[in-house]
């Protein structure tokens, strides 16, 4: 019979104590400065307390005064719980309106309406990758050791339970840190257009290195390469190795630390293709950005702009149609141009407008309408999808122009009377103001002039 004494150390708080004092507590940590992880980390501080003093899930030998559970008959031991709103949505709407004690107690109350479950799941399961046998990465884990290593649900919460043999209890709520457990996966063959470099888990894409000491960009009409930074409005990119038929290895790296390395092929030109996609990806910032072989990668960077291109005719005569046509995302509901704060706006079904949509899916709008005063005008340009409007930084500028002066008829009539043989005849030709000559054209093709005021003239 061994017996023992200790402190009970009652009236630890919910927070827990410093490390190094005697309290129980659980904390969540993390490598500093790191915005997303593969996983998350518990680490747990006993008061002193050895291994054998915080009591497993269903042990009987040394029954435990749990002041939260004691009343269920079940020994819970030391866990946590993941949980989001598919599983506990009246705790999950506490915590995320910042009421985590409220959150705390609707954990309890769900644990305690049902311990046999929640003891058969924490006895089944210690600190696996996905914390519950359906691989959701919610679910119940035994606190087991010094720090626990897990994989939760993005998004998810954490409650951990701390309690000792003495009967201190430890009970807190955290959100889950930015968990991206998965590693990118890339497929293909020389076969095939390229290789599919697929992302998911949220963090993106960090960096992506082949081993090759040549890869030359190759641009197109949608891509750049400045100071050192390739961009395309693609979601693909090539680069030339030198090296046709070559075998390279690739490592493809997330931001939260997953890595994946595998083999890929050049095509008979020694040309690698890399098509991106990122079920993840927010593009409101412009562009998907990584790094390949040290060189910064956007792609996707023209996809944010809802006005892609727009001319419109640079000379109309008054009163006649000036057309303006513009380029828009397969999204845009509205055309609007606007001169000195008015404003022109245009839908598919205006007058005077035509929307074609385009094999790259886009649409072209043609809006043709009319301008009258004289001089040149400058139209600032935006659009609308369903959720709003989108300014350009696109300005067009035309000039409105006189219609040319009417060409007129110079010769108005002519009076040629008969006279008889040796007898000059004296003609007259009746013109429009401002004429200064009349021609004379005989029948054999010879010509003659007269100007006004001149050979005998009388006007």
């Amino acid at each position: 019979v061994c017996i023992c004494y200790h402190n009970s150390m009652n009236g630890t708080s919910d927070n827990g104590g410093n490390v190094g004092d005697p309290y129980l507590q659980l904390y969540p940590d993390q490598v500093p400065a790191d915005k997303w992880v593969n996983q998350m980390h518990l680490f747990r501080q006993a008061g002193g307390a050895s291994n054998w003093e915080l009591p497993m899930t269903g042990e009987s030998v040394y029954p435990v005064a749990d002041k939260d559970y004691a009343s269920t008959g079940y020994v819970l031991g030391s866990f946590m719980y993941v949980f989001d709103s598919t599983t506990e949505p009246a705790a999950t709407s506490y915590a995320e309106s910042g009421n985590l004690e409220g959150a705390k107690t609707a954990i309890i109350n769900s644990v305690k309406s049902n311990p046999s479950e929640a003891q058969l799941a924490i006895s089944n399961k210690s600190n696996e990758r996905n914390i519950n046998s359906s691989g959701t990465g919610l679910g119940y884990a035994r606190l087991d050791g010094w720090s626990v290593n897990f994989y939760p649900k993005q998004g998810s919460y954490v409650y951990g339970h701390l309690i000792d043999r003495w009967g201190n209890v430890f009970n807190k709520v955290w959100k889950s840190f930015n968990v991206d457990s998965y590693a990118s996966t890339l497929t293909g063959s020389l076969d095939s257009a390229g290789y599919d470099l697929f992302e998911d888990g949220g963090s993106n894409l960090d960096t992506v290195t082949l081993d090759s000491a040549q890869a030359e960009f190759i641009l197109d009409a949608n891509s750049t390469y400045e100071d050192g930074v390739f961009t395309t409005t693609a979601g693909s990119f090539s680069v030339n190795t030198g090296a046709a038929d070559t075998k390279y290895g690739i490592v493809i790296t997330d931001k939260a630390g997953n890595k994946t390395t595998s083999k890929v092929t050049t095509d008979s030109d020694g040309v690698l293709t890399l098509n991106v996609e990122d079920a993840c990806a927010d593009l409101s910032s412009g562009a998907y950005t990584f790094d390949f072989n040290g060189t910064q990668v956007n792609l996707y960077s023209g996809d944010v702009k809802l006005i892609r291109s727009a001319n419109i005719t640079s000379t109309s005569i008054a009163g006649t149609q000036t057309v303006a046509t513009v380029v828009t995302d397969s999204s845009a509901v509205k055309v609007q141009l606007t001169e000195n704060g008015a404003t022109r706006t245009f839908t598919e079904n205006s007058s005077g407008v035509t929307v074609t949509e385009n094999a790259d899916g886009t649409l072209t709008w043609t809006i043709a309408f009319k301008l009258s005063a004289l001089g040149e005008h400058s139209f600032s340009l935006r659009a609308r999808t369903l959720s709003g409007w989108e300014d350009s930084d696109i300005t067009l500028t035309t000039a409105i122009v006189k219609p040319a002066a009417a060409a007129q008829e110079a010769l108005k009539s002519v009076t040629s009377p008969t006279v008889k043989a040796g007898v000059k005849p004296q003609v007259k030709v009746r013109v429009a103001e401002g004429t200064d000559a009349v021609r004379f054209i005989y029948e054999d093709g010879s010509t003659i002039t007269v100007l006004r005021n001149v050979n005998n003239v009388i006007s």
